[in-house]
């Protein structure tokens, strides 16, 4: 980057991230509170079948728990595949422990963290372009 140029940068928040990420089904009954009966709850029916109302109901999570330790892991992996699907080069990532790839006139320079993308151009339309990308 040379002292006359410009440096844009764009960056966006997967929100909510962790509520769009489906835990595997066998994980799940790690993820739940112990049952109680479905007339407590005021539940009759579930899927589409009716239930008695001493049924014993146990909510769990569908989706990858924040504070779980390995939801940092999962986010940012199926964040970074994402992103890769999208076309958007590995050459070009800033990731922790490497040098960060040279910012040019020809493409943005972007990085991933957890639920966080940042995209660092020299052009607008290289960082606009990088952004379209991945809000699809």
């Amino acid at each position: 980057m040379g002292p006359n140029d410009t440096l844009f940068v764009a960056q966006c928040d997967i929100q909510t991230a962790f509520y769009y990420m489906e835990l595997l089904l066998p994980l799940r009954h790690f993820f739940g509170f112990r049952g109680c009966p479905a007339s407590d709850l005021g539940v009759s029916s579930l899927n589409g079948r009716k239930l008695k109302p001493g049924t014993m109901v146990h909510a769990r999570l569908r989706v990858i728990p924040v504070g779980w330790t390995h939801s940092l892991c999962l986010c940012q992996t199926i964040h970074e595949r994402a992103v890769a699907l999208e076309g958007l080069r590995e050459d070009r990532k800033v990731v922790e422990g490497r040098v960060a790839p040279p910012l040019d006139e020809e493409v943005a320079v972007h990085t991933e963290y957890v639920d966080i993308f940042a995209a660092l151009a020299l052009q607008p339309e290289l960082f606009q372009s990088c952004m379209r990308s991945v809000q699809r």
